[in-house]
């Protein structure tokens, strides 16, 4: 009994270790998309990132992006489903992971991709 506990903690804690490392990694990566995308940021352009309905496994809290993008301009979130609906006007850049682009790259044929890091992508929409 003892033996199976101490097998099912130390998978427990060697499992939280390799998921912690995993979202440093992310972390990391996503902040030189939260640096890029204050880079991008002008008076005029819509500042968006594009969130999950379901949190987790996508791009990190509206706060990340103002505080290590050093945003001057607001920052709005939408999902997936409020692109498709009520796409925001160009100019506009945004963030997103490689799984939602090609809702992006639907919209807006002419997105231009201005840096990609593991599964994030920082991209810049002008006006049509």
């Amino acid at each position: 009994m003892i033996a199976a506990l101490v097998v099912l903690l130390t998978a427990g804690f060697v499992h939280a270790t390799i998921q912690i490392n995993h979202a440093r990694k992310n972390a990391g990566d996503e902040k030189l998309i939260a640096e890029k995308l204050g880079q991008l940021q002008r008076a005029g352009t819509k500042t968006v990132l594009i969130k999950a309905e379901k949190p987790g496994g996508d791009l990190l809290w509206d706060s990340f992006y103002l505080f290590h993008g050093n945003c001057r301009f607001p920052v709005k979130p939408y999902t997936v489903d409020e692109m498709r609906g009520h796409p925001p006007m160009p100019p506009l850049i945004g963030a997103c992971v490689a799984r939602d682009f090609p809702v992006i790259r639907d919209i807006y044929p002419n997105v231009k991709v201005e840096l990609v890091r593991a599964q994030f992508i920082c991209w810049q929409v002008d006006t049509l």
